[in-house]
């Protein structure tokens, strides 16, 4: 349903921007990373129940490509850094072992790091970590945390920190929660999560957004964290 909400959206604007064009294909996508395999096939009817004799014609349906994550070894995640980043943290979202996901993806950023364009890639990754796992919520405690796995992740982790926030600061550490928070929110939650961005910028509570963090991993959908957060 969700990925028919994007279609309908794409269509609309760009029907709205050329209303003199045929509307453009588009090539649904499904990255799934839930606690469980995905059993719905890869088309939108599956979803459906079974339509009476001669309604078939009424159902709006598409194909998409499923990519299912929540299977996979370690050994399988292949494809380049950012993508084996990325599948590797979707994979292990419901893994409650923080130092494996660290020993994991540390490296990687290390490598990444090379890169001088991948500085903001390596920024969300570490933030995503930090609003996931309770064991951190400064880039502090990060540090601390990656040196117990990489000496040389532990001076990128600094460096890092050094860039994005004055050290004791209050209003940074509030600001870095409530991105973290955002971000978090949005990949486990989808788009939908984006109209909170208003109302979590609004709490300048540091230790109400360290609760709002735990949340999000325990919630099961964005209206129980909503629920739970009253928001």
């Amino acid at each position: 349903m969700q990925l028919l909400g994007y279609l309908s959206k794409i269509w609309d604007l760009h029907w709205k921007q050329y209303p003199d064009q045929d509307l453009p294909i588009i090539v649904p996508i499904l990255l799934y990373h839930g606690n469980r395999n995905w059993d719905k096939g890869n088309k939108f009817s599956n979803i459906l129940e079974e339509p009476a004799k001669g309604f078939e014609k009424f159902i709006p349906d598409y194909n998409y490509l499923l990519y299912d994550f929540s299977g996979l070894t370690d050994s399988e995640i292949k494809g380049n850094i950012k993508l084996r980043i990325y599948s590797y943290l979707t994979s292990q979202i419901f893994i409650e072992d923080f130092h494996k996901v660290l020993s994991i993806v540390i490296p990687l950023l290390i490598e990444l790091e090379k890169q001088k364009t991948a500085m903001d890639y390596i920024v969300t990754v570490l933030t995503y970590i930090m609003s996931v796992y309770q064991e951190v919520s400064t880039f502090e405690e990060l540090k601390q945390e990656v040196a117990k796995v990489s000496n040389e992740g532990r001076e990128m982790v600094m460096t890092i920190a050094e860039q994005l926030l004055e050290e004791g600061k209050e209003e940074g550490r509030i600001e870095n929660m409530q991105e973290m928070i955002g971000f978090a929110l949005e990949l486990k939650f989808g788009y939908r999560s984006k109209k909170l961005s208003n109302e979590i910028r609004k709490i300048n509570s540091y230790e109400k957004l360290k609760d709002m963090k735990g949340v999000i991993k325990t919630a099961d959908s964005l209206d129980e964290f909503k629920e739970k957060t009253n928001l």
